[in-house]
């Protein structure tokens, strides 16, 4: 009797893992698709001549999506922001390689704003006048990726955001280069 039990008790948790894999692997696949039409929406509008009240208009409708998009990407943190990680370093390189094509340096630059602030939503919980919170499903990924021996997904994003700070801040060139007010505005906040 205790080995039938134990065997259904084993079934159950397989399943149960199982069905936790296809939803972490249909999180990523969402966010992936929808980081991506995130980042070409900032590239084709980065040089959308607007007047004040529109661009405002334009950021907040992008804010709006990136609550949803945050939680979505918490789901399956590991793979999700190494993707965010690899599109910040790409961002970059795009910026320093194109850094003479005044064109496709506004869209990179529009996209590395877009990056920061998917990256802060994901990163912490936004409280009206507080401290951000960590998500609990963060604090979960911390706890899960520490028993395994693996690097937590949160640290390595965090520390591609403050290697980027301290360029922004320390570097003359770098603030040459990412001559944008709103790129370090967006790293600060």
């Amino acid at each position: 009797a205790i080995s039938m039990r134990q065997h259904r008790v084993g079934a159950a948790q397989g399943q149960t893992y199982r069905e936790e894999s296809g939803l972490k692997e249909g999180a990523s696949h969402v966010f992936r698709a929808y980081l991506d039409s995130l980042l070409l929406e900032a590239a084709e509008t980065a040089l959308d001549d607007l007047d004040e009240e529109e661009e405002e208009q334009s950021l907040e409708m992008r804010q709006q999506k990136l609550g949803p998009l945050s939680s979505i990407g918490r789901v399956c943190a590991e793979v999700n922001f190494e993707l965010l990680r690899q599109k910040l370093a790409e961002c970059q390189a795009n910026i320093v390689q194109h850094s003479q094509d005044h064109i496709n340096l506004a869209r990179y630059f529009e996209q590395l704003c877009c990056l920061l602030e998917i990256t802060g939503y994901c990163i912490a919980d936004p409280v009206e006048g507080e401290v951000p919170l960590i998500p609990i499903l963060l604090s979960q990924c911390h706890d899960t990726v520490l028993g395994m021996n693996r690097p937590d997904p949160v640290i390595q994003l965090s520390n591609a955001l403050l290697e980027l700070a301290q360029k922004l801040a320390m570097d003359d060139k770098v603030q040459q280069l990412y001559s944008s007010p709103r790129i370090l505005e967006t790293a600060l906040q």
